[in-house]
């Protein structure tokens, strides 16, 4: 079954709680800096352990385990049988870097597997007048239990062995639930016959304001025909229909009473209905409408008496459920933003907005020369589908530029962060950095004798220089002889 206990530190003092027969999920997440889709390339599970503290491993067949998936976190299902209650489990879970092999910090955790009560009492029918005796004979393993019964006649209590005298004839659905200390229950129902006098009972379902409220006769007779009375609490006239229906004409929460009258014998019934109050949904949103920038929506729903739970309908496809949200939408649009109001009673109301987006530049842009001496082109690459842009350029050097596609000298070697800020003319904008690398050119020099003989070796004194490191040569000597070397020698074979 769904699972039913508690999370709790999980460590040994106080371990997480579980019952037979319930499933405890265990969710692990990716090593830092990795991803879900890296699983089984770069990192995976290398163990999953689950024992007792004496070692003893729980049953596979209670155990499911599923790595992680590119949505989905990896996770471990448990769920104990009967014949485990009364246990601590211990949970491992190791992963494991595949390409270095080093194993991430052991993840540790402790269950309790606590037992369920088993409910069992008796009790015999009884004639009106006399007392009804309740005989407890619920039991559980280990722990304490304690009760809450519902003796089927509007009475609860939490004795172990309670008796009652029944006020009117009929059927009475009696339930012991029982309840661990830790949370776990069980229940029993019974039904007991009284006999003789009418017993008056009805059944009803709460409406929201503006809906007319339906009851249902249940009432139980011994013979003939009874006669009905209801008083709706509000001062209005009473009913003698068994199953009427009231339009109340404000909301609240009114004693409804039903008597029943059968041979002269009889019983009352008064129960609460609730006329409940409907929100008044409502929600603002900022003035911005830019595609680039989220839009904030203000939920000024208001309700008289009681709480609202709310559920976002944003246009896209997209749902949440928070009071307030701020959401950034993937593309300038035209969208029907919905937002429902459900009260704690049931009442569902909303009201729907349209939400225009203005198209935001998409701004980006490349360089093209990145060395000392060179002016460096930046070639914008901003789009947008329609209007004039302007374009307001830093180079991270203190100066700046308003072309679309400028040239810029940078006046020493280093890393410049470069911003391109983009403005439409509907008043949208948005911006970006990169890193710009400006490197220093190295200066190209040999010496070599200018005239020689044929066949006569002539070398090649190389005097280049760089201050940012080493060099690479490509030497050509006639425009089909080349060589790399640092101070190369070349015999020519052809006068010229």
């Amino acid at each position: 079954s769904a699972f039913a206990g508690s999370f709790n530190s999980g460590d040994l003092i106080s371990p997480d709680i579980v019952a037979h027969g319930d499933k405890i999920i265990y969710e692990y997440t990716r090593p830092d800096k990795l991803t879900n889709s890296q699983y089984g390339s770069v990192w995976r599970v290398s163990s999953i352990s689950i024992t007792t503290l004496n070692g003893t491993a729980i049953n596979s067949a209670d155990t499911a385990s599923f790595i992680p998936t590119s949505s989905t976190n990896g996770r471990v299902e448990i769920t104990p049988r009967p014949g485990e209650s009364d246990s601590t489990f211990r949970v491992s879970i190791k992963l494991r870097n595949v390409i270095s092999g080093c194993d991430a910090p052991e993840m540790v955790r402790y269950f309790f597997v606590a037992p369920r009560p088993n409910v069992v009492y008796n009790v015999a029918n009884v004639c009106l007048g006399d007392k009804a005796e309740f005989f407890n004979s619920t039991s559980i393993s280990s722990g304490q239990v304690s009760y809450q019964w519902d003796l089927g006649n509007g009475v609860t209590t939490e004795a172990p062995n309670p008796t009652v005298f029944y006020s009117a004839a009929g059927q009475y659905v009696t339930k012991l639930i029982a309840t661990s200390d830790y949370g776990y229950r069980d229940s029993f129902s019974i039904t007991v016959t009284v006999f003789e006098k009418p017993n008056a009972e009805f059944t009803f379902v709460n409406q929201c304001e503006g809906s007319a409220i339906p009851f249902t006769d249940q009432s139980t007779l011994p013979s003939g025909v009874a006669a009905y009375e209801w008083n709706f609490g509000d001062n209005s006239a009473v009913s003698s229909s068994n199953n009427p229906t009231h339009q109340y004409n404000a909301p609240g929460i009114y004693p409804v009473t039903l008597k029943v009258t059968d041979n002269g014998c009889v019983d009352v019934r008064t129960k609460y209905v609730t006329y409940a109050h409907r929100a008044v949904v409502d929600f603002t949103y900022s003035a911005n409408k830019c595609s680039s920038e989220p839009v904030s929506f203000t939920n000024t729903s208001t309700l008289a008496s009681g709480s609202i739970g709310y559920t976002w309908k944003l246009g896209d496809g997209f749902v949440a459920q928070n009071k307030d949200i701020s959401y950034k939408y993937s593309s300038f649009n035209t969208y029907d933003v919905t937002l429902i109001g459900t009260t704690n009673f049931g009442c569902v109301d909303s009201v729907t907005k349209t939400v225009t987006l203005v198209e935001s530049p998409v701004v980006d842009f490349a360089t093209v020369g990145n060395c000392s001496g060179d002016a460096v082109s930046f070639n914008n690459l901003t789009t947008i589908s329609l209007g004039n842009l302007t374009h307001a350029w830093e180079f991270g050097d203190g100066r700046t530029s308003s072309n679309e596609n400028p040239t810029h000298n940078f006046g020493r070697a280093g890393n410049f962060n470069v911003t391109l800020t983009v403005v439409a003319d509907n008043g949208c904008f948005d911006e970006i950095t990169k890193v710009v690398n400006f490197g220093v050119k190295p200066v190209a020099f040999f010496v070599t004798k200018t005239d020689i003989c044929l066949g006569e070796e002539n070398t090649f004194l190389n005097g280049s220089t760089f201050a940012g490191g080493n060099l690479n040569y490509d030497w050509s000597f006639d425009g089909t002889n080349s060589s790399n070397a640092s101070n190369p020698a070349f015999t020519y074979t052809v006068p010229g």
